[in-house]
This record gives C-alpha cells, sequence and structure tokens, in this order.
C-alpha cells in the first residue's frame, strides 16, 4: 500500500450536522465543487466516528508533500457523507509539469486523496493509523486548461478544462511485479530526441502508477469510503 506524508488540519467530523441554509459570519458561500459519498466497513468492530481529510498531494518535485483542505463534511455517519471544496489547493501543492516554466504549455495540477481518521487527529504521517480511505476516486483540480499532447493531459487521461474534477483510479494495466519491468522497456524503446511530453505520453500506459480519467457523471457519482484496517486499504498510487 502506497502512503505519502502529510500534515493534516481540524477537520469536521462526519458526525457533525451541517446545515447549507444557515449564512452566518461563517459562511463560506457556494461550493465550487461537492463530493456526495458512502461509508462502506469491513472493520471489526466499525469505528463510532471519524473524520474525513481531502489531502492535495505535490509529487512532482523531489519529495512529497501534502496540505489538507479544512472541508465541511457532513452527513450521517456511517452512511453517507457531503464534502464541500470551496478553494483549490495552495501554489505550493500544486504539481508543476512545467518543469520550472521548461514547458510553458503545462497546467499545474492538483490531486486530492480521501481519508478516515480518528477524530482529534491533528497531525497525520506514516505511522498514523489510517481508517479508511476512498480507493477508487480522487479530486483533480487544474489551474489552466490541459493542452492536448502535454504531460498534464495525459496525466489526467484527456485534455480536461480548469477547475476541479472528479477522477476515476483505475489500477496498472500489468499486475504488480510486471508493470515495471514493462515501464523499463517501453522507456529503453523509445527513440533519441522527444521532448519529456512526447516521452511521457508514450510510455504512461505502461508505467507503475494508477491510471486517471475524468468520472463519467463527474460530482454527481455517488462514491464509496471503505472503513477497514489499514493493511486492506488500497490507497491510490497515481504519482
Amino acid at each position: 500500500m502506497h502512503r505519502a506524508l502529510f500534515i493534516t488540519t481540524s477537520i469536521a467530523s462526519f458526525l457533525a450536522t451541517a446545515c447549507s441554509s444557515q449564512k452566518g459570519p461563517d459562511y463560506a458561500g457556494k461550493p465550487a465543487a461537492q463530493v456526495h459519498g458512502t461509508i462502506i466497513t469491513s472493520a471489526t468492530p466499525a469505528p463510532n466516528d471519524a473524520i474525513v481529510e481531502l489531502v492535495w498531494t505535490n509529487f512532482a518535485r523531489q519529495g512529497d508533500t501534502a496540505e489538507t483542505a479544512n472541508v465541511p463534511a457532513h452527513g450521517n455517519f456511517p452512511a453517507n457523507f457531503t464534502i464541500d471544496i470551496f478553494s483549490p489547493p495552495s501554489p505550493d501543492h500544486l504539481n508543476d509539469f512545467s518543469r520550472r516554466g521548461a514547458l510553458p504549455n503545462e497546467s499545474r495540477v492538483g490531486v486530492a486523496t480521501i481519508y478516515a481518521v480518528a477524530p482529534g487527529t491533528t497531525k497525520v504521517d506514516g505511522k498514523t493509523p489510517i481508517l479508511g480511505v476512498v480507493e477508487d476516486f480522487v479530486v483533480v483540480y487544474l489551474e489552466q486548461d490541459a493542452v492536448p499532447g502535454t504531460i498534464a493531459a495525459t496525466f489526467v487521461g484527456a485534455p480536461l478544462s480548469a477547475g476541479f474534477h472528479l477522477m476515476k483510479v483505475s489500477p496498472p494495466a500489468l499486475p504488480s511485479g510486471q508493470n515495471g519491468a514493462a515501464s523499463n522497456a517501453c522507456y529503453r524503446s523509445l527513440p533519441p530526441g522527444l521532448n519529456p511530453q512526447e516521452t511521457y505520453a508514450k510510455c504512461h500506459a505502461a508505467d507503475v502508477f494508477d491510471k486517471l480519467h475524468e468520472a463519467e457523471q463527474g460530482f454527481a457519482t455517488d462514491i464509496a469510503l471503505k472503513l477497514a484496517p489499514e493493511k486492506d486499504l488500497n490507497v491510490p498510487n497515481y504519482n
């Protein structure tokens, strides 16, 4: 199972009841995107409650970094939940596929995995127990339209428009243990003179990472957050 290191701030509990019609001083306006989900569990016993975390990961620079968004999560635990997303990740947590401007037509891309952890958790790292995860969907944010043929467009599976997208996560085409050899063979077979975007596009399908494609129904999709022992969770490994 792939685990990234990240720092988390306080997130609303699944148990918290949110009333969207109340527009007090903390009202943030209409969400830019909403994630709707159902909680499933194979844990015995199931946790009494949990908090949800939308974790943006920057993997395009040396050393993964991540931040957890303060997203209101409301609904009934352990049945259904909704996550309201009001703002994109910070610039430091957008993956810069331009290679510091060397590829100027690239879009910066944010990718977020959705986790469940114990209430009161303020810092999550490789030693923090994970109660659950959305295994087959992630949230993507594109700072600008993804241009066809770019690394960004290949990574998200299409030249998607700027803004938020709900992405389906699919495992590599080959079984674990074979995809590494296939990826190496692909890169060795490439002709000389290709630019980084052409190289990535030609061998992305053969690499060892999960693949992303926009969910057919977008944010109308009802996703599943799986609660289970950590060893039984398949955390998306897209980087």
